[in-house]
Parts: C-alpha cells; structure tokens; sequence
C-alpha cells in the first residue's frame, strides 16, 4: 500500500506549522491525489481499506490536531491560526472546528482560546479578511 505511506508522508510533511505565514499547501482530497499522480476515488478507497477513513476524514483530522496545538502552544490569534491552516475566513475555520469537535470540547477549547484574544485586525500582523468584524 504504497499510496497510503506516501499520502501520510505527504500530510504530516505540511506540520508543524510554525509561522502563521507558512499556509497549508495541500488541503483537499484532490491536491492529494494529483500530487500523488492517482485519481481521487482511487486514493480514497486504498485509504478507507487501510485506515477505515476517507482522505478527507484524514486531512480534517490532522487539520484540528494541528489547531489544537496552535491554540495550546502559541500566541498567535485565531486570525492567524486560522489563515495557516488554509482558511480565508475565521468562520470558516470557527465552523469547521464546530463540526468536528464534540459540542463538551467544542465549547472548552471555544471558552479557554477563542474568548482570550482579541480579533482586532489593527493590532495585528494577521492577514487582512475582507469580512472581518472586531469583537469589540
């Protein structure tokens, strides 16, 4: 199962993450696969019979381990913790945490992280968003 060891390679190549300037390269099922010049479907079904997991289940999971981290272990601001791990916008990367985090750690990473920054794009080196909206 060549292709599962070289997708792993792949995937934990990406981390850590340790500048919020260093974006994700690879965030979907499909850049996966056409980096590993194999069709979609195809690395899919060798991961599900390997892992019990799809690509995306995978990349998604990796993707909160690393966020976890982020809010753990450094200072950095959810703008920024966002935008390196690939997403254009804190709702999309709030969102994407909510739905895979059960509603008990959800609302405990969402308390002791998210409510102790302040998401104020002036005082910030954190990218730009065009729909940016200050908490305060």
């Amino acid at each position: 199962m060549r292709v599962v060891s070289l997708f792993i390679e792949l995937l934990e190549r990406q981390f850590p993450i340790e500048s919020w300037e260093q974006k994700l390269q690879l965030r979907t099922a499909k850049d996966y696969a056409e980096r590993l010049a194999v069709h979609v479907n195809y690395l899919n079904k060798k991961l599900k019979e390997s892992t019990g997991k799809t690509t995306t289940e995978l990349i998604s999971d990796r993707i909160i381990q690393e966020a976890k981290i982020l809010l753990k272990q450094t200072k950095w601001n959810v703008s920024e913790i966002s935008y390196a791990l690939g997403f254009e916008e804190i709702a999309h990367f709030s969102n994407f945490f909510k739905r895979k985090l059960p509603l008990p750690l959800w609302n405990s990473v969402h308390n002791l992280n998210f409510a102790n920054f302040r998401l104020i794009q002036a005082n910030t080196s954190a990218p730009k968003y065009p729909n940016f909206v200050s908490l305060e």
